[in-house]
């Protein structure tokens, strides 16, 4: 490994409690992802006494890209990965999950590279924002988590009036996705229906997210997720300006997965090549290897005529999509229509099949390795607690020295 300790590679964490707080830390390229989960722990001042894992194609408890610690019985381990072996390119982003009971995440994403600094430390951290979130909540006195949990503001009456038909929207929906591949067409008049209900609610609550985030609340559904998901059926059902006007206010909004993936292939069924490329390309550079960024990618460049490189986005984005099954069956659903378009028919068919094949196999391995989820039966007791055994030492000085508190 000498020829690799020239160099470092620099990572931005961010953790998802809070997303204006970050560190950026450097590593050399020699060292492992046991190396980052420590840096990691002293960045952000967390006690080092629960299980971890990195996930290199960012979706939590895919084995098939799981990276775990010390004691976590994953396929390939921490200790071992050495950083300059893996596929870190720039924008890569890989999901590092600590405590499994809590199940603190962090993306952790690749900025760039650097040299070795000759008598320098590594790992280093390079730039802090903001404070480090409480490891622990605090608890109020009735052993509850207490000001750290978010209460909604109220709902306007002009956002009151919309919440029995958006519940109506969400049973629709939430109905239309169960079904998946089954799910017929909405009717056209339906759609036209929901898009100017989601226009209202952009309308009235000013596109503003911690109100759409009490609309979520008040009706117990995944607002944001309808909204995001209905530019791309109203396209598909051939209301295509309807898809791309909503598609457009929905990405000033969220500049994020999923509307940034999504958008190019709006703009791509719009006839809006020139735009619809600049944006994929953007996503590209951006979002190297996001498994539904390259599915978008493939579906607005083969609607753009360009198969051989929408081919390569598909295969790209069957390579990361791991126990992803729907968007896996979405990835190859596509390319077999793309396959078929070419006069590749035999080939698509036993994509198809092999799919069948490697979803069976997916799902025994993720049975025969299936465990109840950890459920605290009571308060975590961080190590600067004292200890529940009535010692009165703090925990990280009693019990907790040989157990996880």
């Amino acid at each position: 490994m000498t020829e690799l300790a020239g160099r470092t590679l620099i990572f931005l964490v961010t953790p998802w409690r809070d997303l204006q707080v970050s560190r950026t830390v450097e590593l050399r390229v020699d060292q492992t992802l046991h190396h980052l989960h420590r840096a990691i722990q002293g960045a952000f001042e967390l006690d080092d006494d629960h299980l971890y894992a990195f996930y290199l194609n960012n979706n939590a408890l895919d084995p098939t890209f799981e990276y775990g610690g010390p004691d976590v019985q994953s396929p390939h381990q921490a200790g071992t990965a050495v950083l300059g072996t893996l596929p870190l390119r720039k924008n890569k982003r890989i999901l590092y999950l600590f405590d499994f009971g809590d199940d603190l995440r962090h993306e952790v994403r690749v900025v760039g590279e650097g040299a070795a600094e000759a008598d320098t430390h590594y790992p280093r951290v390079i730039e802090t924002v903001g404070k480090a979130p409480r490891q622990y909540h605090e608890q109020d006195d009735g052993g509850r988590p207490g000001a750290d949990r978010w209460e909604p503001p109220p709902l306007g009456p002009e956002l009151v009036e919309l919440v029995p038909a958006v519940v109506k929207a969400l049973d629709r929906y939430d109905a239309r996705r169960l079904e998946g591949k089954d799910a017929a067409a909405p009717p056209e008049p339906l759609l036209r229906a929901e898009a100017e209900l989601a226009v209202a609610l952009l309308d009235r609550s000013a596109g503003d997210r911690r109100t759409i985030h009490a609309v979520e609340h008040e009706v117990h559904g995944v607002v944001w997720g309808w909204l995001c998901d209905l530019p791309l059926e109203l396209s598909l059902a051939g209301l295509v300006e309807e898809g791309l006007r909503l598609g457009k206010r929905m990405h000033a909004i969220l500049r994020s997965p999923p509307m940034v993936f999504t958008l190019p292939l709006l703009l791509a069924r719009a006839d809006r090549s020139g735009e619809a490329l600049d944006h994929v390309e953007r996503n590209l550079a951006e979002h190297p290897d996001d498994p539904l960024m390259l599915l978008r990618a493939a579906q607005a460049l083969h609607e753009l005529g360009d198969p051989g490189r929408a081919e390569e986005a598909y295969r790209e984005a069957l390579l990361w999509a791991g126990n992803e099954f729907e968007t896996r069956r979405e990835i190859a659903g596509g390319l077999e229509r793309l396959l078929r378009a070419r006069g590749r028919e035999a080939e698509g068919e036993e994509l198809l099949l092999g799919e069948e094949r490697e979803r069976e196999r997916r799902v025994r391995e993720r049975l025969s390795g299936w465990q109840p989820p950890y459920r605290r039966e009571s308060p975590k007791v961080g190590r600067n607690d004292l200890c529940p055994c009535g010692s009165g030492r703090k925990a990280k000085r009693c019990c907790g020295t040989t157990s996880r508190a």
